[in-house]
């Protein structure tokens, strides 16, 4: 059998090379006729970008950017600082290449949809993750998407469609199908709890992170992108009680989790959070035993994105704390932080962007709402499908369950980084200096192919230069934005607010101040007078006179006046009342002598009997 098989295969083998099939031949010709694509590598070359790092283009701009932001990414940060905090070896990704600004002005986004379900609270986390201004900067870009190695489903790849698709739809209802089937799975916690959600967004965005990179390394796991945008550490200070020595201990966080039993603002649930707490059990690396002491927790490195839970389930998630924490639209931390870290501290003033409320008496039912802060300053609360403008002052009045907070870029920063990356025109006649005195002439031929060189070079130079100065304005444009966006809006002293849940009453009051406000300062009623004065029509003449139902005289007269205009009522018609219901359907009277006439069985028998008479 096997020498049969065999034999089949010569023979199949001897076909192909003697005249077999066109898309069997591999022959010159077959091959040089097939159309070939190119595509770019998802990969990363690291022996290429080594390569990159040993020259300096002269002309090329892009690859200067590109090889700085390599640079910047593949940072190495050895050793421990004097705090005892260790630094990573390699950083996975770049906080430089983050804006936490936002890059351009957008108009609102759409709803999204609940008819798959209860899935308000899913739907909150993911207008508050649309309306994140470095975490959508970062999903528009697709910085993951166009390195990602996943062939199937990847969660950041479908966070970056769902934004995309969300801002460019405006008005209409999107429904977010491929992330409610993702709930399902979820490891721990329930989906109709927006804080469960968003930590498996975290979880979910975390891992899909790391698959690009092969690393064990914990604090290079990091370094992420997630962790440069929502990372930060708390320092756990403990003190020995017997040798009263002390050492340091770090934790990495995503959020906080904040108790608001005793607590009525956000600023005192942070202070009870960190105050400094008796502990037993520690082991002291100077006792070396384990020993009783104090522990004081503060903020070590602060993130750019602070996320805050105000916890108000239970372990089981049957009841719920109803209670009013007050929160203001800045958060400053700067006493949050460690005592050695504040001087180091760029800005530790938060500004409120997102806020989820919860409206219900348990975890398992109700209602969750998302308040964001959208790129042109204005506020909106997403319901579902609703999406309607809200004011600060009702955001403020509202019984947060998350809250987040988000630092402004500061200007100078941004300037440094903008004079670190671009290349100016003085810079890159420099590097041609050094480089043309190292070369030597060695033939006519090379001196004129040089001088064409020069002259391509000052060609460039030139249009380096518009360049620079179309940079120049656009980073005046973004600085004024930044500027506008980073100004905290204040609502007028002097306007007059008309709230819906106010009485009649009160609302007629306001609008009387606003009418004699209107009177008195500005000159609308005079320019009336004086278009009023050249009119000829006498019915404009005349003022219109209003009637105060406070005044009992003019009440009287007000009712007198109606009381003339009623019309009397005429007498009614029998006719007419009888023509109005139609006619009338006769009825026979009933007789009612049946009683006491015979029937017709007696009236039978009574003419029987009188026949056989």
């Amino acid at each position: 059998m096997a020498a049969t098989a065999k034999k089949q295969q010569d023979k199949q083998a001897a076909k192909i090379l003697n005249g077999g099939s066109a898309h069997q031949r591999n022959t010159l010709d077959s091959l040089l006729n097939r159309a070939i694509k190119f595509r770019k590598s998802r990969y990363v070359d690291e022996k290429l970008e080594l390569f990159k790092k040993k020259y300096a283009p002269i002309n090329d701009r892009s690859t200067i950017q590109s090889s700085n932001a390599v640079n910047l990414a593949n940072d190495v940060l050895p050793g421990i600082d004097a705090n005892g905090f260790e630094q990573p070896s390699k950083v996975l990704f770049s906080k430089e290449k983050l804006n936490p600004a936002w890059a351009t002005i957008r108009p609102i986004g759409a709803g999204l949809s609940s008819d798959l379900g209860p899935t308000s609270a899913l739907n909150s986390v993911l207008q508050v993750v649309t309306y994140t201004p470095i975490l959508c900067n970062y999903l528009l870009t697709r910085w993951h998407g166009n390195n990602c190695t996943m062939h199937d489903y990847c969660f950041v790849c479908a966070l970056e469609d769902h934004v995309s698709l969300v801002l460019k739809n405006t008005k209409d209802t999107i429904t977010p199908r491929q992330f409610i089937g993702k709930l399902k799975k979820m490891p721990k916690g329930t989906s109709t709890d927006a804080f469960h959600v968003w930590s498996y967004f975290m979880d979910q965005m975390q891992h899909a992170l790391l698959l690009e990179k092969s690393t064990q390394d914990e604090r290079i796991k990091q370094t992420t992108a997630l962790y440069q945008m929502f990372g930060g550490f708390m320092q756990n200070h403990f003190l020995c009680d017997t040798c009263q020595k002390g050492g340091n201990d770090y934790d990495a966080f995503l959020h906080l989790s904040l108790n608001i039993d005793s607590a009525n603002t956000v600023e005192k649930c942070l202070s009870q959070s960190i105050r400094q707490q008796n502990v037993k059990g520690y082991k002291c690396p100077s006792c070396e035993k384990e020993c009783s002491g104090k522990r004081t927790k503060s903020i070590y490195r602060a993130p750019p994105v602070l996320a805050i839970h105000l916890d108000r389930f239970g372990k089981n998630g049957s009841s719920k704390n109803e209670k009013m924490v007050r929160f203001q639209e800045t958060l400053d931390i700067k006493r949050y932080i460690t005592t050695t870290e504040q001087g180091a501290l760029e800005q530790s003033q938060y500004h409120l962007y997102g806020v989820i409320t919860h409206r219900g008496a348990s975890q398992q039912g109700g209602q969750y709402a998302a308040f964001a802060k959208s790129s042109n300053g204005l506020w909106h609360c997403f319901e579902n499908e609703l999406v309607q403008q809200v004011s600060i002052n009702r955001l403020l009045e509202q019984k947060a369950y998350m809250l987040f907070y988000t630092i402004p870029r500061s200007t100078k920063k941004a300037d440094k980084a903008k004079q670190s990356t671009t290349p100016t025109a003085k810079g890159l006649k420099s590097v041609k200096v050094n480089l043309e005195e190292k070369k030597t002439q060695e033939d006519v031929k090379e001196s004129e192919e040089s001088d064409v060189d020069e002259e391509k070079e000052q060609s460039e130079e030139e249009d380096e230069d518009e360049d620079d100065d179309e940079e120049e304005e656009k980073a005046k444009v973004q600085q004024a934005l930044d500027e506008a966006a980073a100004q905290p809006m204040a609502d007028s002293k002097d306007a007059v607010v008309i709230r819906h849940d106010e009485t009649m009453e009160s609302k007629r009051e306001k609008l009387d101040q606003l009418i004699k406000r209107e009177m008195d300062q500005s000159s609308s009623a005079n320019a009336k007078e004086l278009l009023l004065s050249k009119s000829s029509n006498a019915q404009f003449q005349g003022d219109v006179e209003t009637w105060d139902e406070k005044d009992a005289a003019t009440e009287k007269k007000r009712l007198a006046l109606i009381k003339k205009t009623k019309t009397k009522r005429k007498r009614p018609d029998q006719y007419d009342l009888d023509y109005d219901r139609g006619k009338v359907k006769k009825v026979k009277k009933k007789n009612n002598d049946k009683f006491n006439k015979p029937n017709v069985f007696q009236m039978a028998a009574e003419s029987m009997q009188h026949n056989k008479r």
